[in-house]
């Protein structure tokens, strides 16, 4: 099988000559460095549109939570000052 396949590796790939070895090579190393190029600028166009989307996204969820954290704070603060005002005024009945 491996002669089989060794063939047609040379009918479609023909082997080069030592001379033009270095030029073969720098050209595949030019090509692959190319194609690495591109697929990375693929990659971060698609991920930069995601990228935003997700921070809109986050971005009014995260205005929600901040109004909702807010209200519980205000409510915990009312509070407190509710048990403050209580404590100093029955410290101060004495009872």
């Amino acid at each position: 099988m491996l002669p089989e396949y060794r063939e047609n590796l040379h009918l479609r790939y023909p082997p080069v000559c030592d001379s033009c070895f270095p030029a073969v090579e720098d050209e595949i190393r030019r090509k692959d460095n190319m194609a690495r190029t591109q697929a990375l600028g693929g990659w971060l166009k698609e991920s930069k549109g995601k990228e935003m989307q997700r921070r809109v996204s986050a971005t009014s969820k995260g205005n929600e939570k901040i109004g909702l954290e807010m209200v519980a704070w205000r409510i915990r603060g009312c509070l407190w000052v509710a048990t403050l005002i209580t404590a100093l005024v029955g410290n101060s009945t004495g009872q």
